[in-house]
C-alpha cells in the first residue's frame, strides 16, 4: 500500500479538488454562466485554493464577456455592410 503513497493524504486531495469544481460550478450559476462545463474546465486548476478561486473564476468570466462583445460588434459590422451594399 505504500507503494502508491497515503491512501488518506491522496483521498483528501482528490476531496479538495472536486469541492473546487464544485465551487466553480456555484459561482457560473451565480454569473449565469450558459456553458458551466467550458467555464470550470477554462478555469480550474489543481493548484487553486479558496483564496485564488474567486479571482480565477472572475477572470474567465471577464474574458468570456469581452468575447461576447467581440462577437456581437463583429456581427453588427457585418449587418451594416450589408445593409450599406
Amino acid at each position: 500500500l505504500t507503494h502508491f503513497g497515503n491512501f488518506e493524504k491522496l483521498n483528501d486531495e482528490i476531496n479538495r479538488q472536486k469541492r473546487i469544481a464544485e465551487d466553480l460550478i456555484i459561482h457560473a450559476n451565480r454569473k449565469q454562466i450558459i456553458n458551466k462545463g467550458a467555464f470550470v474546465k477554462q478555469t480550474f486548476s489543481p493548484s487553486l485554493n479558496t483564496e485564488t478561486i474567486i479571482v480565477k473564476a472572475e477572470e474567465t468570466v471577464e474574458l468570456e464577456v469581452k468575447e461576447k462583445k467581440l462577437i456581437k460588434r463583429m456581427l453588427i459590422q457585418k449587418s451594416w455592410r450589408k445593409y450599406v451594399k
